[in-house]
């Protein structure tokens, strides 16, 4: 004999069983709430003095304070920087140069680290002003659209165009691995595509 099963009760017994599991779980968590993560310019620790907490400083910021007889290490001007065998985060990075519009930036990255990813980590870190915008196309990668609040022109045939080492890019931005050394340069042309 077969039995006929109410589709209702079935419905009923899932949510049962739904209720109790997360019931359950509820009251195995524990009641503290989980720590932020750290912020990702500090190395280590949380104090709250700047002085005995390690910060990645941008090259930019290094050179300025030097000019102006400061020190990089959050000490007072003449103390020399504290050397350890702790390593920063940047410390794996690799530099490439970016231009645009006659402005030089800095490009730190990571081997196998695409143009994107470097562009946006300038665009969060840079001490000048650096933007861009864009639009990721399935398939195609990300096509930048606008770039320090200039935007692309259509009407006027007027694009963002990249060139990697004096050549024309063949290829979009989230796909061309960087190496070290190259030299981007963003140039607002006529577009020939």
């Amino acid at each position: 004999m077969i039995l006929k099963q109410n589709p209702l009760l079935i419905r009923l017994f899932f949510f049962l069983i739904f209720v109790s599991a997360t019931s359950v779980a509820y009251l195995l968590l524990p009641n503290e709430p989980a720590p932020h993560p750290r912020p990702p310019l500090f190395e280590k620790g949380w104090g709250n003095d700047i002085t005995t907490t390690s910060i990645v400083i941008p090259t930019q910021v290094k050179e300025f304070l030097s000019a102006k007889g400061g020190s990089a290490s959050g000490g007072k001007a003449g103390n020399e920087e504290k050397t350890d065998s702790t390593t920063t985060p940047l410390d794996n990075f690799q530099t490439a140069s970016l231009t645009v519009n006659d402005q030089n930036y800095t490009l730190q990255f990571k081997p196998g680290e695409n143009l994107l990813t470097a562009m946006r980590r300038l665009q969060t870190s840079s001490i000048q002003p650096f933007s861009f915008s864009g639009q990721e196309y399935a398939g195609l990668g990300f096509f930048v659209d606008s770039i320090n609040d200039i935007k692309n022109n259509p009407s006027k045939n007027l694009y963002w165009i990249y060139y990697i080492n004096e050549q024309s890019a063949n290829i979009g931005v989230s796909f061309y691995l960087l190496k070290p050394e190259d030299i981007i340069k963003w140039k607002y042309e006529n577009s020939t595509f």
